[in-house]
This record gives C-alpha cells, structure tokens and sequence, in this order.
C-alpha cells in the first residue's frame, strides 16, 4: 500500500521495519515442524532483541547502553590459564579420591567373612566407580563456580536461557514503551505500532506461561539418581563409622562400645550425612538434570510476569494517553478539558 504523503519518510520507514518484525515474529508462531524448539527460541530471541535496538537508536540514543569492550590478549590468557587448572584439579583430585576410595572400600570387604577375591575385587570396583562419580558431581560444579567458568548447555538449558532473555528484554520493553516513549516527541502512529508489536510479544509469553508443564525426567535418570543418592549415604554412614571407630581405638580405645561412644559415632554420622545431603545430593541432583534449577527459575519468573500482565490494559490505557496528547498538540484544548489529563504540559513544564 502507498505510503501517506503526509508521513515523514523516516516515520514511513520506521512502520515499515515494526510491520516487518510483526509479519516474521507472527510466522515464527506458526507450527513448524522442520524447525527445533531451540532454533524458535533463539530467533524469536533475535527479533525481540532487533525491536529492542530499534527503540533505543531512533527514540532513546541518550540511553544506548554503550558498546561492549572486546577482550584483550591478557583476558584470554587468564581465561586458558583458568581453564588449564580447572582440568588439572579436576583429573588429579578424581584420581586422588579414586586411590583413597579403592582402600577404604577395599579394607571395608575384607571385614565380610568368607568372601572371596572376584566378589572383593568386583565390589571394592563398582564401589570406588561410583565414589569417583559422587566426587566429580560435587567438585565439577564448585571448581567451574571457583575459576568463574561457564557450565555446559544442554538444548533445553540454552533455550530456557533464550526464553529467560526473552522475557528481560519484554519486561525491560514494557517499562520504555509505557513510562519513556509515552512523554517523548514520537510520532502517534509509530506509537501505535510499537504498542501493536509488544502486546503481541507479551501475549505470546502469557502463551509460553499457559504451556509449561513440570520439568520431566526418564526413567533411567530416575534410577541413576536414586541408585547415586542412597549409594552416597550408606558410603556417608559407613565412612563416618569407621572413621571414628579407628580414631577412638588409637585415642580413647576404653571409649569403644560405651555409651559415649556410640553418642559420639552417631553424632558423626548425622553430621555427616546432613552435610552430604545439602552438598552431595544436590550436587549429583544438578550433574543428572543440569537445567532443573534454570526451568524452576524461569517457570517462577514467567509465572510473575502473567500475574503482573494478565493483559495488555495498560498498554492500551498509555496509547490513548499517547494519541489524546497528539491531538492536543494539533488542537489546543480548552482549560477545563486540559485539567481532566495527567501528562507534561511542554508549554509551561507542569502537570495539567
């Protein structure tokens, strides 16, 4: 359709682009099986982000968050340095828990009476696997915290992550287009479309929020973690006993058997087992299901914001503001009508 002669041309452009970012967000919503749901994610992401720096060079260059500062040679040393000893504390304190593992697994077989050596050998292995398992889930996630590492991404974890910028960028949106643009010289048409393309956007979250389902887990991830966990706590309670047992029978052997002694074995083990329930099991629990902590997060965020914008009222109430003011500026209105409105007046600089 022609353009208005009457439209500015860089109005004119400006519906153009916003009318653009409508047509392709509204195709990206459109089944489409030959598309993944991490590509949906990222491009819907990619339009998001293009209205975005659309607003902030045309209508808030005053805001633009300044350009990001590449990192320097000495950054990306640093940063392989880091990496480098991630590996090595890593490698070499699994092969360090490894070796203390096979002993103590492998004294704690030998108590059992009869056996023989496959079954001791077959026990004290699976054992030590499973202790170097524990170890790896606990330390993988506190050293990547230590030398300020990056996690690694599953699918589902980049696109909740996607999804989670999406929303930021939405919320940080709404903000501009109600409480920033609304008072600027902007063109009430281009208004208009902006509001158009953002209840569109934010519809479309409340559509993310309405089809979320609970975070699902298979059934051999299931057993893994079951098998893990109740492995890590009978490993707890028999490290925690035979700790102490050995330590009394060196320091305070009259103490063994006795009442205070047992007060003292029981005492370790509940420590020790509180303590391995809130580093141990969680640990695990995150090397299992690495986004379950990320889709809980995103699911309370999303459900926040469908609360605070069950619909787009206020949009609408702002572009009525926006158009009233519009028609203001062409046709002065009369000081009794003036006193009904909430908006600048840029002749006096007062709240009329």
């Amino acid at each position: 359709m022609p353009a208005d002669q009457s439209i500015a041309p860089s109005v004119t452009t400006e519906l153009e682009a916003i009318a653009q970012l409508s047509i392709e967000f509204n195709l990206l919503k459109q089944p489409n099986e030959a598309m993944d749901l991490l590509t949906l994610s990222a491009q819907k992401l990619v339009l998001i982000q293009r209205l975005e720096t659309m607003i902030n060079e045309h209508h808030l260059a005053q805001f633009r968050p300044k350009a990001a500062v590449e990192p320097g040679s000495d950054a990306i040393i640093q940063q392989m340095f880091r990496q480098f000893f991630y590996k090595f504390l890593l490698v070499f304190g699994m092969f360090q828990d490894a070796l203390g593992s096979y002993l103590f697994w492998n004294s704690l077989f030998l108590l059992i009476p009869y056996i023989i050596d496959p079954v001791l050998i077959a026990l004290t292995v699976i054992s030590t696997a499973l202790s170097t398992v524990l170890y790896y889930a606990f330390q993988e996630m506190f050293l990547k915290e230590a030398f300020d590492l990056p996690s690694d991404d599953t699918d589902l974890g980049q696109r909740i992550q996607n999804d989670s910028t999406q929303l930021k960028t939405i919320l940080s949106l709404n903000q501009v287009i109600s409480n920033v643009i609304v008072m600027e010289d902007t063109d009430s048409t281009v208004y208009s479309a902006f509001l158009g393309l953002l209840e569109e956007l934010n519809q479309d979250m409340r559509d993310k929020h309405a089809g979320m389902t609970a975070y699902t887990e298979t059934t051999a991830q299931q057993i893994l973690k079951i098998a893990t966990v109740v492995f890590g706590a009978l490993a707890s309670i028999a490290s925690s006993y035979f700790t102490v047992n050995l330590l009394m029978g060196i320091v305070a052997a009259s103490l063994l058997s006795t009442p205070i002694g047992w007060s003292i074995v029981i005492l370790t083990v509940v420590a020790d087992l509180g303590y391995y329930y809130a580093m141990g099991v969680s640990s695990m629990v995150n090397l299992i299901h690495p986004d379950l902590e990320a889709h809980k997060t995103f699911k309370k965020d999303v459900r926040e914001f469908n609360e605070m914008h069950p619909d787009d009222d206020d949009l609408k109430r702002y572009g009525s503001i926006k158009q009233h003011s519009f028609f203001k500026e062409e046709k002065p209105s009369s000081p009794a009508l003036a006193s009904d409105n909430c908006i600048a007046s840029p002749e006096n600089n007062a709240v009329i």
